[in-house]
C-alpha cells in the first residue's frame, strides 16, 4: 500500500460521487477532525486525480484550513475507481442495539450516532401484541431515505417481517 502526502487542493472529488451528506453529519465529522485528525487515510486515484474515497473528509479538512492530507494512492481504471467507490461506502454494516443499550445516550449522540425513539417502538410494541399479524405504515419523503434506511435495514433482515413497498 502506497501512502503520501497530497496537497487538497489537488484531490478531485470524483463528479459522479453519489454520497450526500447533511448538516449535522457534516458537524460531526467536523468535530472528530478536530479532535482526533484523520485517522482514515483519503483514497486517491492516480490515473484520475479523483477522490474515490473520503470526500467529506477532504471537504471538512478544506473548511479547517488544512493543506495536506496523507492518502492512499492507487492506479485504477475510471470503471474498477467507481466501483471501489461504493464498495467502500456499501458495506459498512450496521448497529447492534442490543450493545449500545449500556453505553451512555447522550454520549452516542454527541459522536454522531442516531439513535431510534425507544419510546415509539416501545408504544408499537405495546399496541401490537394482543394480535398474531398487523400492518405498520411508513410514510416519508424519498429525500429523507438516508435518514431512516438503517431502520429498513434492520427491519428487511428480519426473516419473519414481511415488507410492501409502494409509492404514490
Amino acid at each position: 500500500m502506497i501512502i503520501e502526502k497530497r496537497k487538497i487542493s489537488e484531490l478531485n472529488p470524483a463528479p459522479y460521487n453519489p454520497r450526500k451528506s447533511d448538516v449535522t453529519q457534516e458537524a460531526n465529522l467536523k468535530a472528530s477532525l478536530e479532535k482526533f485528525g484523520v485517522v482514515d487515510p483519503i483514497i486517491f486515484n492516480k490515473q484520475t486525480g479523483n477522490i474515490v474515497g473520503g470526500h467529506f473528509r477532504v471537504r471538512e479538512l478544506k473548511k479547517l484550513g488544512v493543506e495536506e492530507v496523507d492518502c492512499v494512492i492507487l492506479d485504477l481504471s475510471p470503471e474498477d475507481e467507481k466501483e471501489l467507490n461504493i464498495r467502500l461506502n456499501a458495506n459498512s454494516g450496521s448497529w447492534d442495539m442490543e450493545l449500545l443499550e449500556d453505553w451512555d445516550k447522550q454520549d452516542l449522540e454527541e459522536w454522531g450516532l442516531e439513535l431510534p425513539d425507544q419510546s415509539v417502538a416501545k408504544k408499537i410494541e405495546q399496541d401490537i401484541k394482543p394480535y398474531k399479524q398487523s400492518h405498520i405504515l411508513i410514510s416519508f419523503n424519498p429525500n429523507d431515505f438516508e435518514k431512516i434506511q438503517g431502520v429498513i435495514d434492520e427491519l428487511y433482515s428480519i426473516s419473519e417481517i414481511e415488507i410492501e413497498q409502494s409509492a404514490n
